[in-house]
């Protein structure tokens, strides 16, 4: 479904979690948005009633400041459907996608920013996706700047939420430095891609690579490539296969390499990724062909109960 004669693209936010943790921070985070996102989704790979308990608790306020800011207030959607026995980050988000466009939320120009749950987006982040999307910019390639444990447990939602502190302030120089060094090597990538047909283009094919804790893509090119692959399950590999197909798209998207230019954080906590690629049950199935077209995606989701969608208002 799509909104007919909608001619502006909105950005439509999507935050994939599995737990409270970290949380009600990033939906704090979204407070002092100075261009907020016109809908924003949490989707869950749970169905734990501790979410929508705490985001019923963080949202008014959330809401309450942003109205004190001037700004335009969108409804929380909360999705939830029982966790599987294993990770499932690919489906999760696109039960988030799922569930817009059957409310009638989606069109082709619209923009999906999607992050995780213990993600903190800068106060600029959303109007900057926005803008980016307005230009005409299908795929933004955009990244993070890690915080570590004790910079993360200083942080907290009351801060965010009166502006005391900044999430772009939190970044050290030498993350800064360490982006920018990013940037300008995913630009060289892109350049090279447009340059060069394969085989003779040495990138590889899921470069610039996408993160899918901070990335946006267009909902007409999502929906060309059927969303994300739901045979990827754990963590990894499944936002390297999104990126490959969306690469591999012709004509070409437009796309923006965002790396420096769109601050987002990663709050700090123990890891469960495979420390070796190999060690990933993604691994096996990235390195063998795959087509464009999501094999079970947004349009046919491999097997779950129907998740179930909750509203918190404004």
């Amino acid at each position: 479904m799509s909104r007919a004669g909608e001619d502006r693209p909105r950005l439509h936010l999507l935050i994939a979690t599995h737990t409270t943790r970290h949380l009600a921070l990033c939906l704090a985070a979204l407070a002092n948005q100075t261009r907020p996102p016109d809908t924003v989704t949490v989707s869950c790979d749970t169905d734990d009633r501790g979410i929508p308990s705490l985001a019923g608790m963080v949202w008014p306020r959330v809401a309450d400041r942003m109205r004190a800011n001037s700004r335009a207030v969108p409804a929380l959607r909360i999705v939830l459907r029982p966790h599987q026995g294993e990770a499932r980050p690919a489906q999760v988000r696109n039960n988030a996608l799922r569930s817009l466009d059957q409310a009638g939320e989606l069109h082709d120009r619209d923009q999906a920013l999607f992050i995780d749950g213990d993600m903190l987006l800068s106060e600029a982040a959303c109007a900057q996706h926005h803008a980016l999307a307005a230009s005409g910019r299908e795929l933004v390639i955009a990244f993070r700047a890690n915080l570590d444990e004790a910079t993360t447990a200083g942080i907290d939602p009351d801060s965010m939420l009166s502006a005391t502190v900044s999430a772009a302030s939190l970044v050290t120089r030498a993350e800064r430095e360490s982006l920018v060094v990013r940037h300008r090597k995913y630009a060289r990538q892109l350049l090279l891609r447009r340059l060069l047909p394969r085989p003779f283009c040495p990138v590889k094919p899921h470069k610039p690579k996408l993160i899918s804790c901070h990335a946006a893509v267009s909902i007409g090119a999502l929906r060309r490539v059927n969303g994300f692959d739901e045979r990827f399950t754990a963590y990894g590999y499944e936002d390297d296969d999104l990126g490959q197909r969306l690469h591999a798209l012709r004509p070409r998207l437009r796309v923006a390499i965002a790396v420096a230019d769109i601050t987002a954080l990663h709050l700090w906590h123990a890891t469960r990724a495979a420390q070796r690629p190999r060690d990933n049950p993604g691994h096996a199935r990235f390195t063998t062909p795959r087509p464009i077209h999501a094999g079970f995606g947004w349009t046919n989701p491999a097997a779950q109960p129907e998740p179930r969608v909750e509203i918190i208002p404004a």
